[in-house]
């Protein structure tokens, strides 16, 4: 289950810090496994282990 502030961020554009890089996309969908991510050239499914920050942008 999605905190409210995930929860309030999905759909919306975000910068994610996975493993010292930046990934930037619509937030489509964060679970305990991975941070799912639209972005311009598809999608990007993150790891959560390695993400370090969430932040709209």
């Amino acid at each position: 289950m999605l905190t409210g502030e995930l929860e309030e961020m999905k759909g919306k554009e975000v910068v994610v810090t996975y493993n010292g890089l930046n990934y930037q996309g619509i937030l489509m969908d964060v679970t305990s496994d991975d941070v799912d991510l639209k972005g311009e050239e598809g999608w990007v499914v993150l790891p959560i282990e390695g993400v370090t920050l969430i932040k709209r942008r």
